[in-house]
């Protein structure tokens, strides 16, 4: 096809059938997480979502998480996605939220960095929650928009979460086989 803004991507075995479950989820504004061996292609996948939704006008805006530090940077988190819930939503249509630590912390080698994702995916997560319960409050029903959150975690630092925080995980994951031989072949 080609053309500005617009690159090919090679999609074998069943990369297009992941994607459209990906894409599934997120419309409907669920969490998805995203999960397989570090390098097989999980972050293309999710830029693939996420760059096909803003091209068919399902999905108009995604903010991408670098870090997410208790305190006052949650509140002005979960803030700014309440007022897009209750008022701005219509300028820029359904969100998606990303939060992809690869490349931030690399092997799992202590706790330090297990710790930190943890945290952040918690405060992620429980923003989202409360900014969605309080934007329900204030208009009195469901916001009209939805907020999506995509969560890419290579399977080690999924395994190396808390029980508890991989519990409230775990119906939400993906597993990603885009290096097993059955799902190439598709």
């Amino acid at each position: 096809m080609g053309g500005y803004g617009y690159h090919e991507v090679v999609r074998t075995g069943s990369f297009s059938t992941l994607t459209n479950e990906v894409k599934q989820r997120l419309g409907a504004g669920s969490l998805v997480v995203l999960t397989g061996p570090k390098g097989v292609g999980k972050s293309t996948l999710a830029t693939v979502t996420t760059w096909e939704l803003l091209r068919i006008g399902e999905v108009g805006m995604v903010l991408r998480i670098r870090e997410l530090p208790d305190g006052e940077v949650v509140e002005r988190f979960r803030s700014f996605i309440e007022n897009f819930l209750v008022r701005d939503w219509e300028y820029f249509g359904n969100m998606i939220i990303l939060y992809d630590p690869t490349g931030v912390y690399g092997q799992v080698g202590g706790v330090e960095a297990p710790s930190k994702l943890e945290t952040i995916v918690r405060n992620v997560l429980e923003a989202v929650r409360r900014a969605v319960e309080n934007a329900r409050s204030i208009l009195g029903r469901e916001p009209s928009a939805r907020v999506g959150v995509l969560i890419i975690l290579p399977t080690d630092l999924y395994n190396a979460l808390s029980n508890d925080v991989r519990g409230k995980l775990e119906s939400y994951r993906l597993d990603a086989p885009l290096n097993d031989a059955e799902f190439l072949a598709g």
